[in-house]
């Protein structure tokens, strides 16, 4: 069912319809006359409003901010003053009015905010210091081996020279070396004589080329200890089936005896030489001149052989200390009466013609270096307290990292001590093995700049000083802080350490 509207007028004529209406715009027609849509509607009396001519009003001038028609509630700053010219209302600035002093605190504490953040973004810190340099005199000083760090480094160096050659020859040569025998158990020495037979493990046969003596077992404290004997030994037989290297011996004499068991060698040097077949005919007094020259070519090679060793020392002990967070250890000092060289046996290769032939020979270099800072600090202990001091360890008395200028000091073997017997001694810290030192060296501290920025940053300067002075020997401690008005020093990065030696 379709809805109907309709209109109901509610009493006292409260209708939509007894709303006056406003004149048009365009003139004094009223909005319903003769409108189509409003017919049936009564028209109302309603007074006709005429526009009135502009008013023209004074154009505020550029140092005035125009406020018109203030707003109900509006609250000026104390700056601009309310000026009413009869046409409306405008702002004025006045200077002579004073600013709210919570503006100015405001922008203080920004800007003084803004100065710290900067100030802290830019602090620095420098670190001055003069280490204090003890001129030390050794005279034969005796420096313990099982006191400070060492090394024994080796290397090999191979020289090859070319030769003139009258063709070919054949030769054998019979493989040699050096063992070691030993009695086990006998408490009376035992005299071998020459050419005395020693057999390896896989049956091949070598002689002794002197007559020696096998000293009886001895007891020390309850523990025996067998007695031994050095000897050079040659093969049975020539040729290259006898270059064995190195290899465990019996001794072929004593089969069926208690003895066979007692007695027993083993190779100190490897077992090497042996050839059978054609080599280059060479003048045998060239050839010994050549072999002369390339052994001193190697031996004049030792220096750069051992400096080129330290390097690799320092650079392991240097990644292995920044893994653990230590510092870095610093450089060796190379003793050359420590060193030894073992040479090879001369090896010749003859050329297409016949008419030449390349002599090579080869040298394996052996040599003690000590460390730097280790030999400094038992130097500096030396000189004022207890020079039995092991300083092979951080654990020492003396807190300080000490570094030498050693280049005035003579280091050498005690009388009686050859490099061969340092060089080979077994378990050379527990030995009473020693060298001595003589001339003047000059120790200072060293200081890791990572480790000393690390410990003093964000500390006051009192507190920074204290710290530097349990770390380094120094003659002043100066600490310089950016900006001045700083009481505390920045982080690490942004320390600088200046060292004055």
């Amino acid at each position: 069912m379709k809805r109907k509207f309709k209109d109901i007028i509610p009493p006292d004529k409260r209708s939509i319809r007894n709303i006056p209406l406003p004149a048009r715009q365009n003139g004094d027609e009223s909005i319903g006359a003769g409108h189509p849509s409003m017919d049936g509607i009564k028209p109302v009396h309603t007074t006709t409003h005429t526009r009135s001519a502009p008013v023209a009003h004074a154009r505020p001038t550029k140092a005035t901010s125009e406020v018109r028609d203030k707003p109900k509630g509006f609250t000026p700053s104390p700056e601009i003053e309310v000026v009413d010219d009869g046409h409306g209302s405008y702002g004025k600035f006045n200077p002579n009015k004073k600013h709210d002093w919570r503006i100015w605190i405001g922008i203080a504490a920004v800007l003084l905010i803004g100065v710290y953040f900067l100030s802290s973004y830019f602090a620095r810190a420098d670190i001055i210091i003069s280490l204090t340099k003890h001129n030390v005199s050794l005279n034969d000083t005796t420096v313990p081996l099982n006191k400070v760090m060492y090394e024994a480094v080796t290397g090999d160096i191979t020289k090859t020279v070319t030769v003139a050659a009258n063709g070919s020859q054949k030769i054998s040569k019979y493989a040699t070396g050096t063992v070691v025998i030993y009695n086990s158990s006998n408490t009376v020495s035992q005299p071998l004589a020459i050419n005395t037979r020693l057999e390896t493990p896989d049956g091949h046969l070598f002689k002794t080329d002197k007559a020696v003596t096998v000293p009886a077992v001895k007891t020390v404290n309850g523990k025996k200890t067998a007695g031994s004997v050095e000897v050079n030994i040659t093969a049975d037989k020539p040729g290259e089936a006898y270059n064995l290297g190195l290899k465990d011996f019996t001794l072929v004499g004593f089969k069926g005896t208690a003895n066979y068991e007692n007695f027993y060698a083993r190779s100190k040097t490897a077992l090497a030489g042996g050839f059978v077949g054609t080599v280059p005919d060479i003048d045998q007094t060239e050839l010994a001149n050549t072999i002369l020259s390339l052994k001193r070519s190697i031996d004049d090679g030792k220096k750069a052989l051992i400096a080129d060793k330290i390097k690799e020392i320092v650079s392991a002990a240097a990644e292995a200390e920044a893994v653990a967070g230590v510092p870095v250890v610093n450089d060796y000092i190379y003793i050359p009466e420590t060193s030894i060289v073992e040479y090879s046996n001369v090896d010749t290769k003859q050329s297409k013609d016949g008419k030449s032939a390349d002599v090579t020979i080869s040298g394996k270099v052996t040599a003690l270096v000590l460390s730097n800072a280790s030999l400094s600090r038992y130097i500096k202990v030396a000189e004022t307290a207890d020079n039995d001091v092991d300083t092979r360890s951080a654990s020492s008395t003396l807190p300080e990292r000490y570094s030498g200028d050693f280049s005035n000091v003579t280091i050498k073997l005690p009388s009686g001590l050859t490099a061969k017997t340092l060089i080979t001694s077994a378990n050379m810290s527990s030995t009473n093995l020693t060298v001595t030192a003589s001339g003047t060296a000059s120790v200072f501290s060293t200081v890791d700049d990572k480790v000393l920025s690390a410990a003093v940053s964000h500390l006051s300067r009192d507190s920074a000083l204290s710290i530097i002075k349990s770390l380094v020997d120094a003659d002043t401690i100066e600490v310089k802080l950016k900006p001045w008005w700083f009481s505390t020093l920045p982080s690490s990065d942004n320390i600088r350490v200046i060292i004055e030696k």
